[in-house]
């Protein structure tokens, strides 16, 4: 009993719901991310409606809002384009070219279906996607490089556009060949051959405008890659310089070891020559001190042999003294006998 009671009273606040005016329900989704809004599609026929005119006009809001930054961000930049690749911003001009082309293909894919009121810009995840990523770089002063920041928003759109073409596409193209879209051409009154030749003349248009979106998006391309290419090239130019430039102090760091190798062969050289003088005044250090001691001995035995010359000769002085002193008191005693006599 609680339950149905419950159910009745959530039956009766939807019901009151949608007896709000519809601008005030798309001012209450204004809230919800694009990718709810898709999901909200889900619960009533007018829920869908609403749901996808909010996603509508999400895609054109995105577009002009990533329009207007682009403008912005051009004003700032240099005219030159020598003068734009080194710009601080050159990357996020990079970022929103390719936001660009993938808005382009998005627009060639879903919204020639949506002006004929056969659906709604229905990847709502990709608007959300798209507006993060350009109020991400509003906010960075250096973000990454387009090839790798853009890499979610290009798997999610090429898998929304890949599903859209499959699964989609064939059941829209039934519908514009139905009665009912026969119904509701401005000509009502025509017969199945004029609507067959208009739906033809439509189909014509369509591949018409296709073709001239995916020359603008091969266009854009072209240009990211030409900008990617300079990039790179300035880049090998720099490492080129940087290169040269390593070279030449190689080559110089070269020419100083090999003088001071020059100077070290140098200082062994002397040093040899050193050595050997060394050894020769060795050699001739130790004929000295044998000549010097050889001398030494010489002389000492010199000095001997003088010393017992003079001790000799001192001896025989002093014999000589001796015996001349004797004999001259031999007469003394002589002429003392004499007298005594």
């Amino acid at each position: 009993m609680a339950s149905m009671i419950a159910s009745s009273d959530s039956s009766d606040d939807y019901s009151q719901f949608l007896t709000l005016p519809a601008e005030i329900v798309r001012h209450i989704m204004s809230y919800f991310t694009y990718e709810e809004v898709s999901e909200l599609r889900l619960v009533c026929k007018t829920f869908d409606q609403i749901c996808q005119e909010v996603l509508n006009q999400g895609y054109h809001k995105v577009d002009r809002f990533h329009s207007q930054y682009q403008k912005e961000l051009k004003a700032r930049l240099p005219r030159r384009e020598s003068e734009r690749r080194n710009h601080p911003l050159s990357r996020h001009c990079d970022i929103l070219a390719a936001i660009e082309t993938r808005l382009s293909l998005l627009g060639m894919t879903f919204m020639k279906y949506v002006d004929m009121n056969l659906c709604c810009f229905i990847p709502g995840k990709v608007l959300d996607e798209i507006t993060q990523l350009i109020e991400y770089i509003k906010k960075t002063p250096n973000p990454p490089r387009a090839h790798e920041l853009l890499q979610e928003l290009r798997d999610i759109s090429s898998m929304a556009m890949e599903y859209f073409d499959e699964k989609i596409v064939p059941i829209l193209r039934k519908k514009m060949t139905n009665s009912e879209f026969i119904i509701k051409s401005p000509c009502p009154g025509a017969s199945t051959g004029m609507a067959l030749g208009s739906s033809n003349a439509v189909a014509r248009r369509q591949d018409v405008v296709r073709v001239q979106a995916q020359l603008k998006a091969s266009v854009n391309n072209q240009l990211m890659f030409k900008k990617e290419f300079l990039e790179h090239r300035r880049q090998l130019m720099e490492q080129k310089k940087k290169y040269c430039e390593l070279e030449k102090k190689l080559q110089r760091r070269e020419q100083l070891i090999s003088e001071l190798n020059g100077k070290v062969q140098e200082q062994d050289r002397k040093m040899n020559e050193m050595n050997r003088k060394f050894i020769e005044y060795d050699h001739k250090f130790e004929d000295l001190t044998a000549e010097i001691s050889k001398l030494s001995q010489v002389t000492t035995v010199k000095q001997e042999t003088t010393l017992s010359r003079k001790r000799k000769t001192e001896d025989e002085e002093i014999a000589e003294d001796q015996t001349m002193s004797s004999r001259k008191r031999k007469p003394k005693v002589k002429k003392m006998k004499h007298c005594s006599n």
